[in-house]
């Protein structure tokens, strides 16, 4: 699981569904290395304060290289 130092549910959600979404969108495999990249980015995006999915996914767009 990609976030699990993410202790708070409704956040784990947010970011387990964001992921999921991405991936769909851009063909990455789930549980691939490319979902972990793409974890990883959105784990700190979270930690440097994008909370919504919105702000995730449009931040996510902005520095992504699989977008």
């Amino acid at each position: 699981m990609p976030f699990q130092e993410i202790a708070d549910q409704e956040q784990l959600a947010t970011l387990q569904a964001v992921l999921n979404e991405i991936c769909m969108a851009v063909g990455i495999a789930p549980e691939s290395p490319e979902s972990d990249d793409a974890a990883g980015l959105l784990l700190h995006l979270h930690r440097i304060g994008c909370r919504t999915p919105d702000e995730l996914k449009t931040t996510f767009e902005k520095v992504s290289r699989y977008v």
